[in-house]
């Protein structure tokens, strides 16, 4: 996990600094959501091992914040990952 977490640090570091140079990456955006994804659901699965209804509202917050940022960076990508995720964590929670 701590491994993780420098790599979340390094990542969101990195898209700060090349924001303020005005040079954006999209693989650097991509790279960050990915792994804060990844980050969260590992946090949320130490402390809540089996809150599997707090797993899937993080998972909807995160698509929820991914979409919000592909429109308002108007990254087209962001925006249908976003409208994916949310169509398959539906689906699997029906199913």
């Amino acid at each position: 996990m701590m491994i993780l977490t420098i790599f979340v640090v390094c990542v969101l570091a990195a898209i700060i600094y090349f924001s303020k140079k005005e040079f954006f990456s999209p693989l650097l955006l991509v790279s960050a959501a990915v792994l804060l994804l990844i980050f969260t659901v590992e946090i949320q699965q130490f402390f809540l091992e089996s809150d599997r209804y707090t797993l899937y509202a993080l998972l909807f917050l995160h698509f929820l914040l991914w979409w919000g940022i592909g429109r308002k960076l108007r990254q087209l990508y962001l925006t249908i990952s976003a409208y994916i995720g949310v169509f398959f964590l539906v689906i699997y929670i029906i199913i």
